[in-house]
């Protein structure tokens, strides 16, 4: 399996088990990120709001009062551990 495909399908996972009942879907980012950089060394790379936000705080991203809940940002930071732990548990 192509490691751009693994790390999708434990994102996918980790997702669905940390936020049981989310859609997950692929989104295309209308902005540049310094994932050019990453992939052009052949390392997959995804742009995910790994945390729940309500539409209040949506309004406020990357305005000078963004924020995220600290129960948010704990969720967010498990699902990423987990998802990594997944996939290179699987490259040993």
């Amino acid at each position: 399996m192509r490691p751009a495909a693994e790390l999708f399908r434990a994102l996918v996972r980790e997702a669905r088990a940390t936020f049981p009942g989310t859609e997950i879907t692929p989104y295309l980012f209308q902005a540049g990120t310094d994932a050019g950089a990453w992939r052009s060394k052949g390392v997959p790379v995804y742009g995910i709001y790994p945390y729940p936000i309500t539409a209040d705080e949506l309004t406020r991203m990357h305005g000078n009062d963004e924020r995220v809940s600290v129960e948010s940002l704990r969720q967010g930071t498990e699902m990423v551990y987990k998802t990594l732990v997944d996939v290179a548990g699987k490259s040993r």
